[in-house]
């Protein structure tokens, strides 16, 4: 009998060999599959009808669909390529590509470091005295308080815009990304955002496949689960230093146990043991329920509108979702 089901997720980012975890929201209740644990039964158990076709491969994520029939699903590896991937231009070097969208990404770059200069330059003093203050880990301190582009900028920001953006690695929505999250991201989690930095690049490929398959009729999302992270930060749900134990390796089990249920309570969702006991157990699965969350805040329209920035230009079809958890 199939099954049926309005919201899906799939966390895949990182190696090959990882685990990959499929989610799914079903009346209230949120269910988490572990699809390589899953291909480890199906390999190890004996086919009795037929042991000759015995089934070798992981389960795909064309299996799950037609399993559930999601009519939304969403994913944490991008969805739309960079710019370069589809370019036929003769190219005349990343410094002056004619693409709109880093047209204007390199105009906005030299105006924010401008800025940061003049204010260094007229205030010296002050500079150094708030560039010392934004340098201390203050763990009452609201991380999205001040965007990014904001002058002062911190050092590791200016860095970041020297280097530039990369038309053959970074897809438009990253400078987006960077202007609103980049030191936060930095300071939680170690790293900062690009598009094809934390995905392996079969998965990326796999996708590429998987989506000229999917129905039509379904709506493909995309999200990071650190934006989901910080987005609940700012709707006062985790604090600061709730979210420093979800990377810390000795206390991460208990934190995101901690952290899902009081997510239940707060936002109405139950879960099964075996949930429960895979996002304790696999960070990856703890992602894949942070992407249905996402979903299930843009179900009841509570999601950052970003159709009219200037930067998220020729970034593709990626629908790529930044829901967030304010209270009205």
């Amino acid at each position: 009998m199939k099954k049926s089901t309005q919201l899906a997720s799939w966390s895949c980012t990182g190696g090959k060999s990882e685990e990959s975890f499929f989610g799914h929201f079903d009346k209230d209740k949120i269910h988490i599959r572990n699809v390589t644990e899953l291909n480890i039964q199906l390999n190890s158990e004996p086919n009795k009808k037929d042991q000759e076709n015995q089934k070798m491969s992981e389960p795909s994520i064309l299996d799950f669909i037609a399993e559930y029939k999601p009519k939304k699903m969403i994913f944490d590896i991008p969805l739309s390529q960079p710019l370069c991937a589809t370019c036929d231009l003769l190219c005349p070097g990343m410094e002056l590509c004619p693409k709109k969208s880093f047209v204007e990404i390199r105009l906005k770059i030299e105006e924010l470091l401008k800025e940061d200069h003049l204010f260094q330059s007229t205030s010296p003093k002050r500079y150094e005295r708030e560039r010392e203050e934004l340098d201390l880990v203050k763990y009452n301190y609201p991380l999205l308080d001040k965007r990014t582009d904001v002058p002062l900028l911190s050092r590791s920001f200016k860095r970041k815009l020297r280097r530039g953006v990369l038309p053959y690695w970074n897809r438009p929505l990253d400078f987006w990304i960077w202007m609103n999250y980049f030191d936060a991201w930095l300071k939680i989690f170690g790293s900062s955002y690009d598009s094809f930095g934390q995905s392996s690049p079969i998965h990326w490929a796999q996708m590429t496949y998987w989506k000229k398959h999917f129905p039509q009729n379904l709506a493909l999302y995309e999200t990071m689960p650190q934006l989901v992270l910080l987005e609940l930060h700012r709707g006062n749900i985790l604090s600061k230093k709730k979210l420093l134990q979800l990377f810390d390796f000795d206390q991460a089990p208990f934190a995101r146990l901690d952290t899902i249920n009081t997510l239940s309570e707060l936002l109405g969702f139950q879960m099964t043991e075996a949930t429960i006991d895979n996002i304790v157990r696999y960070p990856r699965a703890f992602n894949s329920a942070l992407l249905l969350l996402a979903l299930m805040q843009e179900e009841k329209g509570k999601y950052f509108d970003l159709s009219h920035s200037a930067f998220l230009m020729d970034s593709g079809n990626s629908h790529f979702l930044v829901s967030h958890f304010l209270q009205n």
